[in-house]
């Protein structure tokens, strides 16, 4: 007698589960330890699965490594949705051009994630991700809105050379190690409001041709500004800088403010 054929727990899944490893889901989202299958050919079902043009890879489960050509097979003609997806190892996506949305949110990167080069044609979401180790932007280009609200950043976060040529928002996000911006470019209005930055941050050679928010923003660390255009107001209403702070070569073309700002000294910290 054959039994009832079983879907997988996971929240709209219609893949039946992979019964030999996992009674409760399928071969794309069990954990690493019940795939039953090494990662070199788990890796070629995604790029099958691009292949077909399916870039719905919500709540996938990559057990290692994988690396996105910048080829024919590995090209997100439509949106990507990435959302809730975890990186078990590093994940390269440099090069490669997203056409429709990028959906990373809450998503898991848990090895290295380069995104160094990649294009976003419309929005891309990373609010809530977490990016484990480094995470590298540099090149990369955003064409529409580029979100990283309540993102978390534990290691080195890169964005040089960055393009933003619509709104970027990193409200609430959380920099736990090193931030580097520098010589980047924010078209549109740009927030970093109530952003934590726990080590050092650099902001250095940036362009930003609309507003520019770091309202009740902390920075634990040492905080750089420097060699910066602000064409519009920017504002650190009640910002708050714990570690020494350098503001210089400050190309102002509106206005600058700094009220209910909170500076703490090396003693005071101690």
């Amino acid at each position: 007698m054959t039994g009832k054929l079983r879907i997988c727990a996971y929240s709209n899944c219609e893949k039946s589960v992979n019964s030999m490893y996992d009674e409760e889901h399928c071969l794309f989202h069990a954990p690493k330890e019940k795939k039953g299958i090494g990662v070199d050919v788990f890796n070629k079902l995604i790029f099958a699965q691009i292949k077909r043009r399916d870039y719905n890879f919500r709540g996938y489960v990559f057990p290692g490594e994988i690396i996105f050509l910048k080829d024919e097979e590995v090209t997100f003609k439509g949106n990507a949705k990435f959302r809730d997806a975890h990186f078990n190892g590093n994940v390269k996506f440099a090069g490669i051009q997203f056409s429709g949305y990028a959906d990373f949110r809450d998503t898991r990167f848990l090895g290295y994630a380069d995104f160094r080069s990649a294009r976003f044609s419309r929005l891309a979401v990373f609010n809530k991700a977490r990016f484990f180790r480094i995470v590298a932007f540099n090149k990369a280009c955003f064409l529409g809105d580029a979100d990283f609200l309540f993102a978390q950043f534990s290691s080195r976060s890169l964005f040089h050379n960055t393009d933003f040529f619509e709104g970027a928002n990193f409200g609430s996000a959380q920099f736990y190690n090193n931030a580097e911006f520098i010589e980047s470019h924010f078209s549109k209005k740009t927030l970093f409001n109530k952003t934590k930055f726990l080590e050092d941050a650099q902001f250095k050679n940036l362009h930003f041709d609309d507003e520019a928010e770091f309202h009740q923003t902390h920075f634990s660390g040492d905080a750089v500004f420097s060699a910066i255009y602000f064409t519009k107001d920017a504002s650190f209403d009640s910002a708050q800088f714990s570690g020494e702070t350098t503001f210089e070569n400050l190309t102002i073309s509106s206005s600058i403010f700094f009220r209910r700002l909170n500076i703490t000294t090396s003693s005071e910290a101690s």
